[in-house]
């Protein structure tokens, strides 16, 4: 993303939402222009400013961002909208949290096994 970031053409303006000539971009003018800094970067197809945006709301809902925050950032008018967000993230962290666990288990299995070297070395 940064390299993306970095092919853009410096403005004078704070967003993307300007060209460089200091015009306005549309919605469909801003996400071609992200289209082709991605491709000037070396970014793969897969790289689009939905996936972005994506990417953005899931990480923010991850980290325990309130719903209204998600919703003001990801501009979604509706919970139903901004729901796919919260439910992704909600799987993330549950599947974190239950692979925590598993690890957590396997350590203390591991510290508390004794081998049979072990078994005949206290004979």
């Amino acid at each position: 993303m940064t390299a993306a970031i970095e092919a853009m053409p410096a403005t004078n303006h704070e967003t993307f939402l300007h060209t460089k000539d200091g015009k306005q971009r549309s919605g469909k003018s801003l996400g071609g222009d992200f289209r082709e800094w991605c491709d000037k970067a070396g970014l793969p197809a897969r790289c689009t400013m939905h996936g972005l945006r994506k990417a953005c709301l899931r990480l923010r809902a991850e980290a325990g961002s309130e719903v209204i925050e998600l919703q003001a950032i990801g501009g979604h008018k509706t919970l139903a909208e901004l729901q796919k967000y919260i439910d992704a993230a909600k799987k993330s962290i549950a599947a974190k949290r239950g692979s925590a666990r598993l690890e957590q288990h396997l350590e203390e299995v591991e510290a508390t096994r004794v081998l049979p070297m072990q078994r005949a070395q206290k004979s």
